[in-house]
């Protein structure tokens, strides 16, 4: 849990900077819907979003779609080749039944078996049950023996890869940052454990030009105090594990401008970026979220002093 979308496993070698000492100018001519990070921004508090969101939208969703028709193609081909592999079939038993009584004694014994083989399809049609046990026998087809397990496999891979990317665009946690000017606070939570940091003491560094914010949470095990990181969704490239150091800076100037000025140095009305059309995962606020809030600063303040 301490390793919130952190993209990296040397966090202690990160160098943080505390947001209040950037001392940068917020650039009002940007649009609020060009901010990648905004989700939500009222009068006390602003949605900050994590990179699922382009997870989503820029990976999981065109992979998706591709493993989609890939398995369709696969599904129709083999569906294809059944049904004409099947009338082939029909039509040798055929040859091999009108032959059967004329020429079957006069056969040599290697002869007869390949006869023998058939015999249970004379006088009947063949059902596709019977086509597909004869051709995976290996009886009738050279090499087929075991290609039902080769075909398993085929169909297995974007069957599951289906599967694994409609659990993340359908159920992945959607992990939000909020930032309560009232409070003076961040937080960010997922599985009902929460992370939480004053502004004043809020902090950030870079993992190469991915930004990580620095919170704070209680062990679950300990109840000790820990560090815990979120990657906020800076950029369309955030998923990919980089963003840019100019919008990383105006992330920055962002936080700082509502904590201090308010909204209205932001914007004259809230903004509400839209959720997406389907989404089944719900990723709660604790219920003890107050209590969490009280004993996480508490310790905060308890570790500056003993560090003081």
């Amino acid at each position: 849990m301490a390793n919130l979308f952190s993209g990296t496993n040397n966090l202690h070698k990160i160098e943080m900077n505390l947001f209040k000492e950037d001392k940068d100018t917020y650039n009002k001519n940007i649009k609020l819907k060009d901010f990648e990070f905004l989700n939500e921004l009222t009068e006390d508090k602003c949605e900050i979003d994590s990179p699922n969101r382009n997870l989503i939208k820029n990976i999981a969703i065109p992979i998706f779609i591709v493993l989609f028709f890939s398995f369709f193609y696969l599904f129709y081909n083999k569906a294809e080749n059944i049904y004409y592999g099947r009338e082939d079939f029909q039509q040798t038993v055929a040859i091999f039944e009108k032959n059967y009584n004329k020429e079957y004694l006069n056969f040599s014994e290697v002869r007869k078996k390949t006869y023998d083989k058939f015999y249970p399809y004379f006088y009947r049609e063949v059902t596709y049950w019977d086509y597909l046990k004869a051709y995976y026998s290996g009886k009738f087809y050279q090499g087929t023996k075991n290609a039902i397990y080769l075909e398993v496999a085929l169909f297995s891979m974007p069957l599951i890869g289906m599967i694994l990317m409609g659990l993340i665009i359908f159920y992945m946690p959607w992990v939000v940052l909020k930032v309560d000017r009232k409070r003076q606070i961040l937080y960010v939570w997922n599985s009902r454990q929460l992370l939480v940091t004053r502004y004043r003491d809020a902090e950030f560094g870079y993992a190469g030009t991915l930004m990580l914010l620095k919170l704070y949470c209680l062990d679950k095990k300990t109840g000790k105090l820990i560090e815990g990181y979120f990657k906020p969704n800076i950029s369309y490239s955030t998923g990919l594990l980089v963003s840019r150091t100019a919008e990383n800076k105006h992330f920055v100037t962002f936080i700082n401008t509502f904590m201090n000025e308010g909204r209205d140095a932001i914007s004259q009305t809230h903004y509400s970026r839209r959720k997406p059309l389907f989404w089944f995962n719900k990723n709660p606020l604790p219920a003890d979220f107050e209590q969490q809030v009280s004993r996480i600063l508490a310790e905060i303040d308890k570790k500056k002093v003993k560090n003081a």
